[in-house]
């Protein structure tokens, strides 16, 4: 929403007084901001997330402890995330990530499905708790997950 407002006041002092000391700053075609080291490190780190997630092997059998979580393998060869929620009920998840395909991380502090790459946050059951995301997790059963691409 900022960047919306900023965008709006830039344009109109660019259409009124034909400048705008922020138009360097935030022109689409600056020079710069993809040479910096930290965009190179920044990519590397999402390329590397991707490619692991994709090698990371899957256990062949069920989370029995309660509050943890594990990457399994089914009978159709595909990883899922498998919680075991306090109340003893299993929650079994796609965790391939629908905004780009990641891997999703299980983080264990908040009983979350995380997507290393992007930053997506899901609950244990797939439901969406932050974006860029705008799907939730298929659970076992109803297919993989359909990438769709939200940039």
């Amino acid at each position: 929403m900022t960047g919306g407002t900023l965008s709006a006041m830039i344009i109109i002092k660019l259409i009124i007084k034909k400048e705008s000391k922020y138009e360097d700053l935030f022109n689409p075609s600056r020079k710069g901001s993809y040479l910096s080291t930290d965009f190179y490190k920044e990519s590397l780190n999402m390329t590397l997330n991707y490619i692991s997630g994709k090698l990371k092997y899957g256990s062949d059998h069920f989370p029995i402890q309660e509050g943890t979580s594990e990457i399994v393998v089914l009978e159709d060869n595909k990883r899922y995330g498998a919680y075991r929620h306090f109340d003893g009920k299993l929650y079994i998840v796609d965790i391939t990530c629908p905004h780009l395909g990641c891997e999703l991380t299980f983080n264990s502090a908040e009983k979350t499905w995380d997507c290393p790459c992007h930053a997506s946050r899901y609950d244990y059951k797939g439901n969406i708790l932050e974006g860029p995301t705008v799907k939730p997790l298929k659970r076992y059963g109803e297919g993989k997950n359909h990438i769709k691409i939200n940039l």
